[in-house]
């Protein structure tokens, strides 16, 4: 390799090194693992560069190469084996039971909020309609329902937490009960 490509391929790698960090950052969580594949794009490139002819741009070539580096951080990845105990089929239904049941429970609240608010939340969060196109359906800006959405689960959720106690495991609903008369 001639030495003016290692002086150029330094000097293109350097001011790079943050683009092709945030990408691969982008593509994978731990933070280690994109200094070890941040690394691996410099070598990758340092050995490759006898065989590239010429290059026309060094900030192309290297983020090519980031994000082959990545595909092979994937290919190669080896997904530990977990075991599953026997009841998990009927953890699950009963887990799916319970959120039906509270999800249930939890519409007459809902109807009992102000009717912007109920009609938002029923729209948003029950039918699934995309908050652009409720926007749109009630004539109102998109951080208008936005807004409306946000409100009606906040006081969704203090109606919830005075009636009723809710139990959360791994910040998953577990269990839940009334606590008394609620109006």
């Amino acid at each position: 390799m001639p030495e003016t490509f290692k002086r150029e391929l330094i000097e293109a790698f350097t001011p790079l090194q943050q683009t092709i960090k945030g990408y691969l950052a982008s593509k994978i969580s731990n933070a280690d693992q994109v200094d070890d594949l941040l690394q691996d794009v410099f070598l990758k490139a340092w050995k490759q560069a006898d065989a590239v002819p010429e290059i026309q741009s060094f900030q192309a070539w290297l983020l090519s190469i980031a994000r082959n580096t990545v595909i092979d951080f994937y290919r190669t990845r080896k997904l530990d084996n977990v075991e599953l105990h026997e009841n998990i089929v009927e953890e699950l239904d009963e887990t799916l039971a319970l959120h039906q049941q509270l999800g249930n429970c939890m519409l007459p609240f809902i109807n009992d909020l102000p009717e912007q608010y109920s009609d938002a939340l029923r729209e948003a969060d029950i039918h699934d309609v995309k908050l652009a196109t409720l926007a749109e359906r009630e004539g109102v800006s998109l951080s208008a329902i936005k807004s409306r959405v946000a409100r009606g689960r906040k006081l969704l959720h203090k109606k919830v937490i005075a009636c009723c106690d809710v139990t959360f495991a791994g910040g998953v609903v577990s269990d839940y009960g009334c606590k008394g008369d609620c109006n």
